[in-house]
């Protein structure tokens, strides 16, 4: 490498990037030994990965893989896989928040008679914020350059643990909302996650159940945000709202919602006014929210080095939520959740292909258990990293 130029400033710390390009300098000079680490030297690794996490040490806990990685993630049902990239940005929006990571029943093992590699089998414990889970995990270990490093993870599988229920995330997912936080750091708030400021609800439609009046349906969630978009820009009332948020609407479909009422009547009034307008719709009986938690509105604009577009977001909560929404062609986008707690939104957008690294912008709220309103969160600019080889 001859040297790093900056399309524009990055908020990656360069530490964290240090520990990255030492690692790669390691695994280009030295392929894996054939030779496999002793049983102590990957004890003593697993718990350099646990104090790492426990101590929120990103920098620490990236040197330990290697950049041939690839690995397993599974948690609330979904199956996701990724290289050595794809994992440690999925993992730095982990360790954004304090956690705790616990193991037991270690076991270690060889993988093959000729791989050079230990696997190392445990039971995992993990918690953050309101969020906790246990499940089985494997880390494979292998000698490069002299030094140990993890070569491949998987979690092989995952549970909620006791008390703790699946959240409603972008996606719409049931919920049930989880606990108040009464600590001291939450009264105050985190200066890094700021209390979020609701503005008043315009239109008739407050996340709340009632007499709906519901127009154009999609399993495609894109699709029907921007329809909501273009009418409500048009001046005409209308929310992209996941179908799976209250109970007695059709599960696993996308809506535009005109407008919520009191009484069928008034809802049919609404219909009857859209039909000049070309916009076919229909009353509807909402049913009670799915978990009993309300709904927050959440907007904002996703650009890349300043220029809106369609670019892929990635919404988590504290409590173990997590949806992917792409924004529209300007780069608006809007989401209904059932939340509270701290909500995390990083722009996913991905540099051009002969530049491979980035650094994700993002922003962080916290949602007060008695919000409601509309949320703004402003733009999410992702600025990229023009690396000169």
């Amino acid at each position: 490498m001859r040297g790093m130029t900056f399309a524009r400033s990055c908020r990656l710390t360069a530490l964290i990037l240090a520990a990255a390009l030492v690692s790669v300098a390691a695994a280009a000079a030295d392929p894996p030994s054939k030779n496999p680490p002793d049983e102590a030297a990957v004890r003593a690794l697993i718990g350099r990965w646990l104090d790492a996490q426990n101590k929120g040490d990103f920098a620490a806990y990236s040197a330990l893989y290697t950049p041939s990685f690839h690995g397993i993630r599974r948690s609330l049902g979904r199956t996701v896989v990724l290289d050595y990239q794809g994992w440690l940005r999925d993992r730095g929006r982990m360790f954004k928040k304090p956690m705790k990571v616990a193991t037991s029943d270690l076991q270690i093992a060889r993988t093959a008679p000729a791989s050079g590699l230990l696997r190392a089998t445990f039971v995992q414990e993990f918690s953050s914020g309101n969020y906790a889970d246990r499940g089985r995990k494997q880390i494979d270990i292998a000698t490069i350059g002299g030094a140990l490093v993890i070569a491949r993870e998987e979690l092989l599988e995952s549970e909620r643990l006791p008390g703790k229920t699946p959240p409603t995330g972008a996606a719409g997912q049931p919920a049930s909302a989880p606990a108040p936080d009464t600590s001291k750091a939450a009264t105050r708030g985190d200066p890094g996650c700021p209390p979020a400021k609701a503005e008043p609800f315009s239109g008739t439609f407050h996340g709340e159940p009632g007499w709906l009046v519901v127009g154009e349906t999609s399993a495609d969630a894109q699709a029907i945000m921007a329809r909501a978009l273009k009418l409500e820009a048009a001046g005409v009332e209308a929310h992209p709202l996941s179908t799976d948020s209250f109970e007695g609407l059709t599960s696993g479909q996308f809506a535009v919602v005109h407008g919520a009422f009191a009484t069928r009547a008034e809802a049919e009034a609404l219909v009857e006014a859209l039909r000049p307008k070309k916009i076919k719709a229909y009353a509807k009986e909402s049913g009670p929210l799915r978990g009993g938690r309300r709904l927050v509105e959440i907007r904002g604009v996703a650009a890349l080095n300043g220029t809106r577009g369609r670019w892929p977001l990635l919404v988590t909560t504290d409590d173990g939520g997590e949806g992917m929404v792409k924004s529209t062609a300007n780069g608006q986008f809007v989401i209904w959740m059932a939340a509270s707690g701290m909500l995390d939104i990083q722009n996913e957008a991905e540099t051009p292909a002969k530049h491979n690294m980035r650094a994700s912008a993002g922003v962080c709220m916290q949602l007060a258990p008695s919000i409601r309103g509309r949320v703004d969160v402003g733009t999410l600019d992702t600025t990229t990293w023009l690396c000169d080889y």
